[in-house]
């Protein structure tokens, strides 16, 4: 067997071990080889590598009826920190973790600085709270940025309300603290926050609803992003022909209807109210107020054409709706599932196949937190070099 052959098969291996290290642990060398039918010889190899690079470690042993006790593996998940940012126009929030994605700090801090004036005040923020962080054998593993915009190649293309394009973001924080970066679009992160530590389905969809509509879209386990980073930018789809102006240039596009602030737009105007927040829409829905229902219904209407189309198109196994109103209002998805209840059973009664599109519709599980622990993922990902991350 050639050389180049052989190292192929050692990484894959390799990679095996340890994904089944990370998804069973603790778990002994017996059972990796039974789990993945390696031989004996070849498990305790890797494990000895990966021993040796500090990304596993021995438990003690399991006792057993006869027989030796086997000593059990678990991946050393407090060898190492990652740091994830969420980045809005209105503010900045870092949260560290280990590699599992547990023991999670979150810092949030306002956002007043203009795109140009960001990078200097963003890496001081990072340097201090890496400060803050005990040393460890791996340190800082990596940096990773959601924001609000499409992005491919670690570049941000399109960025509506905070206009960072072309900004160097990646390559000015590399350079600055001498380890990954990873630049996505929020949504991107929060799908892949929702299935590595949520929903482990083959194809789900993370509709993220704030400033504007995105998309994350898991195709066979895998992130889609298109040809050039703008697949999930859902929010400019066109629902009202001739409607509303959007940033993107176009006219009608859906988050101008179903955003947060198209929300807040409309209830302020019911309410004869200057600025609202979602806090005093959502206090006043509870409170069954005109205008709020009103706005609320105005969000399951669009949310309900969204998740038609959404299903339409795609056919998925889950979708995930991370917003304010869906997070604190709980009523609002058995709304949105009436309205597409109507839909399923005018098209079951003409035997349409139609009828059995609509998949299970579900709020997000993590929330605030879906951006930064997909990140999280990402770069842990990285740094272990393996494919598949459960956690």
């Amino acid at each position: 067997m050639k050389a180049g052959k052989q190292e192929m098969i050692r990484d894959l291996n390799t990679r095996l071990v340890l994904e089944a290290i990370i998804q069973h642990d603790p778990i002994s060398r017996a059972e990796l080889s039974s789990l993945l039918g390696l031989t004996k010889a070849t498990v305790s190899s890797i494990v000895t590598r990966l021993l040796e690079q500090h990304l596993i470690r021995e438990t003690g042993s399991r006792d057993t009826s006869k027989g030796r006790k086997p000593i059990m593996l678990t991946f050393a998940k407090e060898n190492g920190h990652v740091l994830s940012i969420d980045l809005t126009g209105r503010q900045i929030v870092l949260m560290t973790c280990n590699l599992r994605g547990e023991d999670c700090r979150l810092y949030q801090y306002a956002n007043h600085y203009s795109p140009s004036a960001l990078l200097q005040p963003l890496k001081l923020l990072i340097q201090k709270t890496m400060d803050t962080l005990p040393p460890t054998i791996h340190g800082v593993i990596g940096i990773t940025v959601g924001v609000h915009a499409a992005v491919h190649d670690n570049t941000i293309l399109f960025c509506p309300y905070y206009d960072l394009t072309g900004l160097p973001l990646a390559q000015e924080l590399e350079h600055t603290f001498h380890i990954p970066v990873f630049i996505e679009n929020e949504a991107n992160f929060s799908a892949l926050g929702e299935k590595t530590f949520c929903h482990d389905y083959s194809n789900m969809i993370n509709l993220s609803i704030h400033t504007g509509i995105g998309l994350g879209l898991i195709l066979n386990h895998q992130l889609y992003t298109g040809r050039s980073g703008f697949a999930g930018e859902f929010g400019h789809t066109i629902v009202e022909a001739g409607g509303r102006p959007c940033p993107c240039g176009n006219r009608g596009c859906i988050e101008q209807y179903a955003s947060e602030p198209a929300i807040l737009r409309e209830y302020a105007e019911l309410a004869c109210l200057s600025s609202p927040t979602v806090d005093d829409l959502i206090a006043d829905y509870r409170r069954q107020s005109p205008p709020a229902v009103s706005a609320i219904r105005t969000f399951t209407k669009y949310m309900a054409i969204a998740i038609n189309n959404i299903a339409t198109i795609f056919n998925p196994d889950i979708i995930i709706i991370n917003s304010s109103f869906t997070s604190y209002l709980p009523d609002i998805i058995p709304m949105i599932q009436e309205r597409l209840s109507r839909a399923q059973a005018a098209a079951a009664s003409q035997s349409h196949p139609a009828s059995d599109k609509f998949c299970p519709l579900i709020p997000s599980t993590l929330q605030d937190t879906a951006i930064l622990l997909g990140g999280a993922a990402v770069c842990i990902r990285d740094f272990l070099g393996i494919q598949s991350l459960r956690l």
